[in-house]
């Protein structure tokens, strides 16, 4: 082994210089004090195959019997027992730990010989010492388990995938019986096949347990369990709320404000797409009268000038291709070239996509777009929000409110959101009275469902409580769920969510 040698000066000034600034005396680093926290003393050291061969031994000279606790100083005999722990640089370090085996002085014991154990830190019939299998285990919590056994045949470390998952559901969830606000939601364990409930504490915001099912004797069992709670935070399902009601029926409910707006935009968005065709149909006209307004029509009178009004109409409005309309004018007796045909009315596709033939002419007119659904819902929210959309948005919104359904859309989603910007109850009343009896069925579902969870929603505005912490905690389950290819049991899951959230192992 190539030793380097350091100047005896230099290290002498190196030291002298640390003590002036410190002011302080530096102590001697010794190998002892890396197993210190073991209770262990190293005898000797060496090193053979890549790895720190470390024989260490008890550093007290008696033990306590494990089952009577009786103090024996009187050896048996002697075994080495080989453990690992931390590496140190890029080494392997191997301890043989030189156990004693004791005489139990306690004549009314039935165990009369024991193995000393120094520290928590070694357990009985472990090869790893419980600081280096807790960083397994934190590896193990963050990844597959193929995975993590991998990472470590990468530090020439072989440890099987089932010992990483045997230590992980070695593993135990505290119970978190004093608990008393509690928010819930449901989680995929298949979508749309099964699921199961996550449960967070609102007050810390941490993690408590997951349920395998979302089904009111699941959540009514939790909470028979842990009868401190006072109040749960939960979505507008009516399974939680059926099990509160079933458990214990004097906790206070608080639905989520996140999923208020959710179920508002969900109805927004079904009753636009009932009336899809109608307000595509509006937005075709507002970009036909646009395109009108900004190409004049020319004094030619032969027969594709005569078809103008046509071909526009059929191309904005019942937005055909140039193609379809073309066969159609052939149809009727119109008699023309493609070559003409194109060479007249070609420049509207070049404006529907926007596209610029000659760089040094003008630009072409924005576009009124055909918005989805799913746009228009968007953009109906942050228009009533007061937040920034563009003009042609904005162009649209004015276009569609002179049509007595799109202004009795908007009313109803923008008096929604007033009374839950400003928490007031008196107009939440208003709102569900007014439109519990509306003749727009996705408006009155949602009326009569608030009337139905309607104490869980005014609580939603007296209370500062918010599901959103729980939204967070499904977001990361689904992570982890994935790491595992979504063959995690349940047990494995709430273990690895546990280690997640606490963060345990440093």
């Amino acid at each position: 082994m190539k030793i380097l040698t350091v100047c005896k000066s230099t290290t002498k000034n190196l030291h002298d210089q640390i003590l002036s600034e410190n002011n302080t005396t530096i102590p001697v680093f010794s190998l002892n004090g890396l197993f210190s926290s073991l209770n262990l003393v190293v005898n000797y050291a060496y090193i053979h195959d890549q790895t720190y061969h470390i024989v260490v031994s008890n550093q007290d000279s008696f033990a306590f019997c494990p089952h009577c606790g009786c103090k024996s100083s009187k050896c048996h005999s002697r075994y080495t027992r080989i453990l690992y722990d931390l590496p140190i640089s890029e080494y392997k370090v191997k301890l043989l730990f030189q156990v004693r085996k004791f005489f139990c002085s306690n004549p009314e014991c039935n165990t009369k010989t024991f193995a000393e154990q120094p520290s928590k830190d070694i357990q009985p019939y472990q090869r790893n010492t419980t600081r280096f299998k807790n960083k397994l285990v934190s590896l193990a919590s963050c990844m597959s388990s193929n995975q993590a056994e991998r990472q470590l045949r990468m530090f020439d470390r072989k440890i099987s995938g089932r010992t990483l998952l045997r230590y992980l559901h070695q593993v135990q969830v505290p119970e978190h019986k004093t608990i008393t606000q509690v928010g819930v939601d449901d989680w995929a364990k298949r979508k749309g096949i099964n699921y199961g409930s996550v449960l967070i504490d609102i007050k810390t915001k941490s993690f408590v347990g997951l349920l395998n099912g979302r089904e009111k004797e699941d959540f009514a069992t939790w909470l028979e369990q842990h009868p401190m709670v006072e109040l749960v935070s939960r979505d507008r399902a009516s399974a939680y709320s059926a099990a509160v009601a079933e458990a214990l029926p004097e906790i206070t409910e608080v639905a989520d404000r996140f999923h208020l707006a959710k179920n508002m935009s969900d109805c927004l968005l079904n009753m636009l797409r009932e009336k899809e065709v109608e307000y595509q149909e509006v937005i075709r006209k507002m970009r036909l009268d646009d395109y009108l307004e900004r190409h004049p029509s020319s004094d030619e009178t032969d027969d594709l000038s005569l078809c103008r009004d046509v071909v526009y109409y059929d191309f904005f409005v019942n937005q055909m291709k140039l193609s379809q309309i073309r066969k159609r004018l052939r149809e009727k007796g119109l008699d023309f070239s493609n070559e003409a045909f194109m060479y007249r009315y070609g420049n509207l596709i070049r404006w529907r996509r926007r596209v610029v033939v000659d760089f040094n002419a003008q630009p072409p007119p924005p576009i009124l777009p055909l918005y989805t659904p799913q746009m228009l819902t968007i953009i109906i929210g942050k228009h009533i929000r007061g937040k920034t959309i563009s003009e042609s948005a904005k162009r649209v919104i004015r276009g569609l409110m002179k049509y007595s359904w799109f202004k009795y859309i908007y009313s109803a989603t923008k008096e929604f959101i007033e009374w839950l910007q400003k928490k007031d109850v008196e107009l939440l009343t208003n709102w569900v009275n007014r439109y519990v009896k509306s003749k727009e069925a996705f408006i009155k579902t949602l009326a009569r469902g608030i009337r139905h969870d309607i104490e869980a929603v005014k609580n939603a505005l007296m209370y500062e409580v918010s599901n959103g912490v729980v939204e967070g905690y499904v977001n990361k389950l689904k992570t982890v769920k994935r790491t595992m290819y979504g063959r995690a049991s349940v047990e494995l899951l709430e273990r690895k969510m546990y280690l997640n959230d606490y963060r345990l192992f440093n």
